[in-house]
Formats: C-alpha cells, structure tokens, sequence
C-alpha cells in the first residue's frame, strides 16, 4: 500500500464544499457566484430542492440529506481561478500559515523560547535559524523553533475583534513551531520506561461456555456449593442418559448408523395418535377416535395413550 502526500483544502474551498447556496453570504463575492449563478458550471453541487431520508427518523432535522457527491478536482479548478480577486486581508484568510508554540514562563520550556528571542528578535526573517527544541524540557516534544512575523514579543495584545478589550499585562511567550526532520518512526517504549510486571495469569481469564450437564463445578446455590447426591448422574453420563429418554419417549431411533447422532422419526406412522397434515385431528381425547361406545373395553385399557 503505498500513501501520497497531499495538501488540506484552504478555507474557502472547505465552506464551498460544506455550505448550501443559502449561507452563500459567508463566502467573497466571487465564490457566491459558483453556487447560485445559473451559469455556474459546478452549479449541480448545490441543488435547490434534495430528497430528505426518513428511514428509521421521526421529526424531518433527524433525517439524511441525499446531496451529490462534489468532484474535488473540479471545485478546486474553479476557486483557483477568483484567488486573484481577493483582498488582502481574505488573501491572509485562506494562506498557509505557520504553527504557533505558546508558551508560560512557569513552564520549563520558557527559558529556551526565552534565550532564542534574545538571540534571533534583532535578526532579519532570512537571517534567523531553527533551532532545535530541548526534549529534556519539554515534556518529550520534539521539532525547531523559530521566529516569523507573526511572532511578536509584547505586554499588550490587541483584540482582533472590534469591541472588546485588549490583553494587556501579557506575559506568555509565542514562537514558531516547525515539524522535526522526516525520519523513520519506530514504535517502542521510551529509553528508561520500565514495564509493570503481569499481573493477570491464567485464572483470571474468563473459560469458555460449557453445556449445563457438564458444568457442575460452577453452579451454587445462594453461595455455597450444591451438595453431591450419593449414586446420582452428572456430567456426560447425565447428557447419554438424557439423549435415551428423549428417543426412547419418541420413538425416535438413529439414521442409519450410530455414529451420526442425526435423530429422525419412524418411517411406519401409521399407529394410534399419529395424525398427518392431512388428516383431520378429532375433537375429542385421544382414545376416543371412533366415537362412544356402550362397549367399556373400547375406552377403558385397550387402547394406546400417545402424547402429541
């Protein structure tokens, strides 16, 4: 299996492929044109009127939009061609910008971020170099450091939103963060982690279902264990006797050899109480087939009580 690097989508390519035509107000002009334009050539990504699923739902908010699926590539075709037409400050909106590493200085990593800035502040942006995060000091992260224009050193950080206050008496660090060099990853414990020993063996594994006749063991009654009758059957021998019961109730025998253990009735059916589909069932009790007779032999002890 083999895995490709690819790129996360920018923000306005994102809402284009969440967002219906009618929160098309969220985006620049020239994207709200893509979804509602007539003439939009990825105008069939947005349809206007859906099937709603209601399998299995109630009120119609639970149920599943059956939307079309987006072509990727041909969304991503179209919105690279209104980049251009973008301001400034919708341009920084949708750029791929830096990680930032916020950091305390009651936090052990502060006097490093702290000792960089002092070296690299006064440096050009081309002039600044990484450098490499102490893992003994930051919990085992591991990555550069750096210093971008977004990272600027100051007690007072004005509020992006218009209305509310600034924050001021600011005392926490912000330096860029870079990912570490590409290397292979192999999973292990850390150096110095020492493994716990075992403490499950095998008693404490749960054993496999046995039958009800077999388990004998394991029954108890209110906490104690069942006390063993004198001469009574358990275990397989209960099982072989139960098996004969059953087939000598039924009159049931085994299907051409004994090993096979496959049970089948009687090819003769033809005694007293068997009854066919298509044969009609008397109302009355079993014994009392051909009516009543005065004759008390023909119900009393002469004939067969077959259980159905």
């Amino acid at each position: 299996m083999t895995f490709f690097f690819g790129e996360p989508f920018k923000p306005f390519d994102q809402l284009m492929g969440t967002l219906p035509s009618a929160s098309a107000s969220a985006l620049p002009e020239q994207y709200r044109r893509l979804m509602t334009d007539p003439s939009s050539p990825i105008l069939d990504f947005y349809p206007s009127d859906f099937e709603i699923d209601m399998n299995g739902k109630k009120f119609a908010w639970q149920g599943v939009a059956k939307l079309p699926f987006i072509d990727e590539k041909k969304l991503l075709t179209k919105t690279r061609k209104l980049e251009v037409s973008l301001t400034k400050e919708e341009q920084l909106r949708i750029g791929v910008m830096f990680d930032l590493l916020y950091v305390h200085p009651v936090h052990s990593l502060s006097l490093q971020v702290h000792m960089y800035y002092q070296l690299s502040y006064q440096l050009g942006p081309y002039e600044r170099y990484l450098v490499p995060i102490d893992t003994n000091v930051s919990g085992g992260m591991n990555g550069f450091l750096w210093l971008s224009e977004r990272n600027v050193l100051t007690n007072v950080i004005p509020s992006p939103i218009h209305g509310l206050e600034d924050i001021v008496n600011n005392q926490v660090y912000n330096v860029t963060y870079l990912n570490p060099a590409k290397h292979k990853h192999i999973p292990k414990p850390p150096a110095g982690v020492v493994i716990p020993p075992k403490v499950l063996g095998p008693l404490d594994i749960k054993p496999f279902p046995v039958l009800w006749h077999e388990d004998n063991s394991g029954r108890r009654q209110n906490g104690r264990e069942r006390p063993s009758v004198p001469g009574a059957m358990v275990g397989p021998m209960l099982g072989e006797a139960a098996h004969r019961l059953v087939k000598s109730t039924l009159n049931i025998k085994l299907n051409n050899s004994q090993s096979s253990c496959i049970l089948e009735p009687p090819r003769n059916r033809k005694f007293p109480g068997y009854y066919a589909v298509y044969r009609p069932r008397p109302t009355a009790l079993s014994g009392y087939e051909r009516g009543f007779s005065e004759d008390a032999h023909q119900y009393h002890g002469n004939h067969n009580y077959t259980i159905i």
